[in-house]
């Protein structure tokens, strides 16, 4: 097929002169030629240049185009060097944007008059149902209604004063969001696919706002964000402005991109930010403006003119990634405490079941273990437990043992055997067996309150009739493990 086309500046639409088929097996000259080539688009431009690096330069430029198109595959040869290769992230192409009528909200004055003007004998409700998306009828009714005119009368008849009441009534109904076919946002998955392409960090993150209306035209915000890894920490973030997937490298403090970063609070989300300034941090900023008409503030398009509307979404999408960013932050911070916290913990129970092993006589293991199941009741176990593997004696060489032995025993023997048990049991048993003579007693009544003191320590009787050459140790050790895991 061969096609001959005229671009409509004045429609912006094609007009096509020609168009022929051609057959591949035609004996044409145009047909033997068709099929001797590779078929699809080539695009070869020659230019003459000063080619400089940088912020601003070639090779900024083409890093930052495959952020934001991560369905592009990129061969560059620079003058010197290596050639430069970006493979694509995603064999999914960008969907086709469909055509809408404009969205009444933020449409100027002028430009309403315009389309009332042009009604060409319709009905105001008329009008509004078909030159403008989102009104039906009961929107167009109410409209009308708000303004106080009547929406059968003919549009062209409306006077200024009448306009100018309907403008103020299409701010004031409410009217549904326009539709955001006619944009091609890039999305959530492949913002993060396209930074990646770009820096090597330990988190990414992205949001797509949901599209609004500014002079009645539709437009989306999307943000992205990388943090860590191999980006400097010590300087102020890294700001990749977009409008329709094309890098806006000049006039940044110009830019209504900007100006949302700037204004956004990031001391909020755990980041350091001067006065007036860009964050300081590993951090760089994607932002992203789709529209069918942006705002630019020159015909070099070169920055994005401060409208309200803009910037407001553009520090809701910022805020919406910073407060992810916030939480990650934060939760890495919890992370790092309780693994402090973890293994000062852990570090001192080998020495410690160590300690009261020797002190009861029994295996240090159980003891060990004992405290290692009760440690998820004080920090987050997030990590493979302690190990419990004996260490090898303390004092093999002659050398002090790290925690030193209990004042009554020696390091090398076994612990002695606790008298105070023994002592107390002993007069607690006559006192039981002598209870009754001391009741008969009447000259000393005091000796009534003789019984009651060994009856204090009744939980030691058992200790007294247990194994014998271990009295209460098993019971203690008891107590202790129940203290630990309470």
């Amino acid at each position: 097929m061969r096609i001959a086309l005229r671009i409509d500046t004045r429609k912006n639409a094609p007009e096509v002169l020609e168009e022929r088929e051609l057959p591949l097996d035609g004996n044409d000259a145009d047909s033997v030629y068709w099929a001797s080539i590779d078929h699809g688009t080539r695009v070869e431009i020659e230019m003459t240049g000063t080619y400089r690096a940088g912020r601003t330069g070639v090779d900024a430029y083409l890093e930052q185009t495959v952020v934001a198109n991560p369905h592009l595959e990129l061969y560059y040869q620079p003058p010197k060097g290596e050639p430069i290769s970006y493979p694509r992230v995603t064999q999914e192409l960008p969907r086709e944007a469909q055509e809408i009528k404009p969205h009444p909200h933020g449409m100027e004055l002028g430009m309403l008059l315009k389309f009332m003007q042009d009604a060409e004998g319709r009905t105001v409700q008329k009008t509004l149902q078909e030159d403008f998306s989102k009104i039906s009828a009961a929107v167009a009714e109410e409209v009308c209604k708000s303004a106080k005119v009547s929406p059968r009368k003919k549009a062209e008849d409306l006077s200024s004063d009448e306009v100018e009441a309907l403008h103020r009534a299409l701010s004031e109904v409410k009217i549904p969001p326009p539709s955001a076919s006619c944009v091609v946002p890039i999305g959530e998955p492949l913002i993060v696919e396209g930074l990646k392409r770009r820096f090597k960090a330990e988190y990414f993150t992205s949001a797509v706002r949901p599209p609004a209306v500014y002079r009645g035209n539709p437009f989306v915000v999307e943000v992205g964000l990388a943090y860590g890894g191999d980006l400097p920490t010590d300087e102020p973030a890294e700001v990749l402005r977009f409008a329709n997937r094309v890098p806006l490298q000049y006039q940044p403090r110009a830019c209504a991109i900007t100006e949302g970063v700037y204004d956004t609070n990031w001391k909020n989300y755990e980041l350091g930010q001067p006065k007036g300034s860009l964050p300081v941090g590993p951090i760089a900023i994607f932002v992203h403006l789709a529209s069918v008409w942006v705002p630019f503030t020159s015909e070099a398009k070169e920055a994005v003119a401060h409208y309200p509307e803009v910037i407001a979404e553009i520090m809701l999408g910022l805020r919406e990634v910073g407060r992810r960013l916030g939480i990650h932050l934060r939760a890495r911070q919890r992370a790092q405490a309780d693994a402090q916290r973890r293994s000062l913990f852990e570090r001192y129970i080998p020495e410690l079941a160590t300690a009261i092993g020797k002190i009861l006589g029994e295996d240090r293991l159980p003891i060990a273990q004992a405290f290692q199941d009760a440690l998820p009741n004080f920090v987050r176990m997030n990590e493979p437990e302690l190990d419990l593997t004996p260490p090898a004696d303390p004092t093999p060489s002659g050398g002090s043992p790290s925690m030193p032995p209990p004042a009554d025993e020696a390091p090398d023997s076994e612990p002695r055997k606790p008298a105070a048990p023994k002592v107390e049991a002993k007069p607690a048993a006559k006192a039981e067996a002598k209870a009754p003579p001391a009741k008969a007693a009447p000259a000393k009544p005091a000796t009534k309150v003789a019984p009651a003191k060994p009856a204090a320590r009744a939980p030691e009787k058992p200790a007294a009739k247990g194994k014998p050459g271990k009295p209460g140790k098993a019971q203690q050790l008891d107590l202790i493990i129940h203290d630990l895991k309470r």
